[in-house]
């Protein structure tokens, strides 16, 4: 899963890294041809800064530069313009993807939101022998009353 974060530096320019597992964070770069905003990223207002941001996430988490073109107005404004200017975010991939589908009036399935496959408990966690105490008369047999 790719995690988007977003952050102001001291001289109030916009970045955004993307993390991703076992691999090095990278810049989010904007997808070539399809520039919004010659000023770069932005967020928390409706200018084409944020529509810079909005296009760029949408072309990552989806992976389609054509489908990010087209909803990235949408997502401008009932995503990246609502965050706040002076706080730093994070956004993931499954959440950009649920967002795109919902804009796009599609049914949201599980395979775009659902987190990445986890090891089951038990693989994760080997169960140790019970402590219980031992009975050492030999009788597993409870009576009643004692």
């Amino acid at each position: 899963m790719k995690t988007y974060h977003g952050w102001r530096d001291t001289g109030g320019l916009c970045h955004i890294t993307v993390r991703e597992p076992f691999r090095r964070n990278r810049p989010l770069d904007p997808p070539r041809g399809h520039v919004a905003s010659p000023a770069g990223f932005d967020w928390g207002s409706a200018g084409s800064g944020p529509a810079q941001t909005a296009l760029a996430l949408l072309a990552d988490a989806l992976g389609d530069d054509e489908r990010a073109v087209r909803l990235h107005q949408h997502f401008k404004f009932a995503v990246i313009g609502r965050l706040d200017r002076r706080e730093p975010w994070d956004m993931t991939d499954a959440q950009i993807i649920e967002i795109a589908a919902r804009l796009e009036g599609r049914p949201v399935t599980p395979a775009a939101t659902e987190r990445p496959a986890r090891r089951p408990a038990d693989l994760r966690h080997p169960t140790l022998p019970s402590r219980r105490p031992s009975n050492r008369s030999g009788s597993t047999k409870r009576t009643k009353g004692g």
